[in-house]
C-alpha cells in the first residue's frame, strides 16, 4: 500500500469528518476502530514513522490519546506533525471525546525519547480548520519535553 492508498484513506477519513455532520449524522467510531484506522494510517504512509503502540486513558480531568512512535531524528519534524494530524482527524470521528494528545518519539539510535503533548481542540485549529498555520500552533498548542 503506498501513498495513493494513504491519499485516499485521508481523504476518505476528512471527508466522513467535514461532511458527515452537515447532513445530520454524527459518525463515532469505538475504541477498537479508532485503533485499527490509526494502523491504517501509519501502515499507508510512505514515511518511515513506525507506530510502536496507542494508549487511551484519563488523567485528572483529561482524556488522552497517546501514541507511542519510532523515526530518525532527523525526522522528527515530519514525524510530529503526520502524527498529531492523525490524532486530530480520528479524536474528532471518536465515541471517546479525547481532551489531550500526547506523542513519544523514540529514535532509531540511543537518543533518549522525547514527549509532545497537545490540546486537541487548539490541534484541530490547525489539522482541521486551517485556522491556525504550523507556526501559531507549535508556539499555542505543541510542549515538547523530555521523558
Amino acid at each position: 500500500m503506498g501513498l495513493n492508498f494513504y491519499l485516499i484513506m485521508k481523504f476518505l477519513i476528512l471527508t466522513i469528518v467535514l461532511i458527515h455532520p452537515l447532513i445530520g449524522g454524527s459518525l463515532k467510531y469505538e475504541d477498537k476502530k479508532i485503533t485499527s484506522m490509526l494502523k491504517e494510517y501509519f501502515n499507508a504512509s510512505k514515511t518511515t514513522i513506525v507506530l510502536l503502540g496507542r494508549q487511551f486513558f484519563e488523567d485528572e480531568d483529561r482524556t488522552v490519546f497517546q501514541i507511542d512512535i519510532e523515526c530518525d531524528i532527523k525526522d522528527i519534524d515530519d514525524a510530529i506533525l503526520f502524527s498529531f494530524e492523525v490524532i486530530s482527524i480520528l479524536s474528532r470521528i471518536s465515541v471517546t471525546r479525547f481532551t489531550h494528545s500526547t506523542l513519544i518519539i523514540h529514535f532509531n539510535s540511543n537518543t533518549i525519547p522525547i514527549v509532545a503533548e497537545a490540546n486537541i481542540l487548539c490541534s484541530e485549529k490547525f489539522f482541521i480548520k486551517k485556522v491556525y498555520n504550523e507556526s501559531k500552533w507549535r508556539k499555542n498548542c505543541l510542549i515538547i519535553k523530555n521523558l
